[in-house]
């Protein structure tokens, strides 16, 4: 008889799946924030009453597309299927060297892409897919070293410094003298990087930062030598929270965002509903705040992305309802249902994520993800052609126990998303793979600035 096992795993176990760079190294084209949406504010389209041309337009021909990137450039080769609303399989397409894959005729209802990097198999599936849509994902690159900075001080600081912490998009380092190295990785280096240097006491207070920005991405074994500029005395500053209920508490995140990457900011301190932090003078072009509630894996957050500013305020009353339970249904291993439950309906977010891992021929380097509508409490995975069998659970008649991972719940809402449409087709450029494992609900750095509301749920291993 075949058994099904279920298997507790550490969240932190989900790989990403999809880069969030905003650029691409290599010198090839990647989707814009606003790739397959011409003008989101755009009225809609009414009858004005003229007169048609004599010689009317070529009928159009209903298309739904898939575009796949990494930050190489355009991903060919990579399966797509298309998919009825019972999930059956019309069609399947290989993307080409731009990256695409595209179906024409009968519209689908969800379409698949089947992803693989080294020993990872990922699947991605989008539902309530419309014609017109060309659905953007950031492929994954290897965590292969690739090169290495090796960064110089121009000048040593002032003021009892102790330690000097010196970080880019992919490593950090630490160094009592002038120098230090950084390795660098091909999923995280960019077409350019900067390097931030933190100067701190022995206790933790930061004394100043040294920075260097648009340094060239290396590559195929290469050193980049970098000088970082003079240290600067760090600027401030604050976010706060409105309407925070007695006795209660937030987790507080900053990103100092430059050439694209989030530098995470450590050096907090707190005084009720606000939390200050000593920044880099002039480095950041955007700052990334995040207010998160709630226990470790069930988190409720708000995050801003802004210009450079002093202060930024969230209001408690804005959080999104809580996801309170999520399960796999696998009785159909190659076929399993997610299903969930909120505190309220969700109808007002933008759309959600769904995301479980399990185990194949290769050990636990699988995954399936879903992008779902709003208001979604429940999604199916639709069937595969043959083509993808090396992606998909054991088959119940194989002898191989299936062992499923919790699932993984994400719903956002956007000021910078108008809606599902626009959610579904940008979600992998917008938030990126590690929103699907960060537990306290952080978003990695945003490509552009807005208000973004999250709620995640996630199972805490025991």
């Amino acid at each position: 008889m075949r058994k099904l096992v279920f298997l507790a795993l550490p969240a932190l176990a989900l790989a990403p799946l999809m880069a969030c760079e905003d650029d691409s190294v290599g010198g090839g084209p990647s989707p814009t924030f606003d790739a397959g949406l011409s003008d989101w504010s755009a009225p809609p389209t009414t009858f004005d009453g003229s007169t048609p041309d004599a010689t009317p337009d070529a009928p159009v021909v209903p298309a739904v597309s898939v575009t796949v990137t990494s930050v190489a450039g355009p991903k060919a080769d990579v399966r797509v299927v298309f998919h009825d609303a019972s999930g059956a399989v019309l069609d399947t397409k290989l993307t080409g060297g731009d990256g695409k894959a595209t179906h024409t005729g009968a519209t689908p209802a969800m379409v698949s892409a089947l992803v693989m990097s080294g020993s990872r198999h990922d699947i991605v599936t989008w539902t309530g897919v419309e014609d017109g849509d060309d659905l953007q994902l950031r492929a994954d690159e290897s965590g292969e070293e690739v090169g290495m900075y090796s960064v110089a001080l121009s000048s040593m600081p002032d003021g009892g410094v102790g330690i000097i912490d010196v970080e880019s998009p992919c490593s950090d380092n630490q160094t009592y003298g002038t120098a230090t190295e950084l390795p660098m990785y091909r999923y995280c280096t960019r077409a350019q990087n900067a390097v931030l240097a933190t100067a701190r006491t022995y206790s933790g207070t930061v004394v100043s930062h040294a920075f260097k920005k648009g340094n060239p991405g290396v590559s195929d074994g290469g050193t980049g030598a970098i000088t970082l500029g003079d240290f600067k005395a760090p600027s401030s500053f604050s976010m706060t929270v409105a309407n925070l209920p007695g006795e209660s508490r937030f987790d507080a995140t900053l990103l100092e965002i430059a050439d694209g990457a989030g530098f995470r900011n450590r050096w907090d301190s707190w005084e009720g509903s606000t939390v200050t932090y000593p920044t880099a003078t002039s480095f950041a072009e955007a700052y990334q705040a995040t207010a998160s509630f709630g226990i470790f894996g069930t988190a409720r957050a708000i995050t801003k992305r802004i210009a450079p500013a002093a202060s930024v305020e969230f209001d408690y009353a804005d959080l999104l309802p809580a996801i309170e339970s999520a399960v796999v249904d696998a009785s159909n291993p190659r076929r399993p249902v997610v299903s969930w439950e909120a505190a309220a309906p969700t109808t007002d977010a933008d759309g959600g994520l769904v995301r479980f891992s399990f185990s194949g021929p290769e050990g636990w380097d699988y995954s399936w993800t879903f992008v779902v509508a709003p208001g979604a409490t429940s999604v199916t995975a639709p069937a595969m052609p043959p083509d993808a069998e090396s992606f998909l659970p054991p088959a119940p008649d194989s002898g191989v126990d299936a062992m499923f991972s919790p699932p993984k719940i994400l719903v956002v809402e956007a000021d910078v998303l108008p809606g599902y449409a626009a959610f579904r087709r940008q979600q992998g450029v917008v938030l990126g793979p590690e929103a699907m494992y960060l537990n306290d609900g952080t978003l990695p750095a945003l490509p552009v600035n807005g208000t973004f509301r999250t709620s995640i749920w996630a199972e805490v291993p025991r």
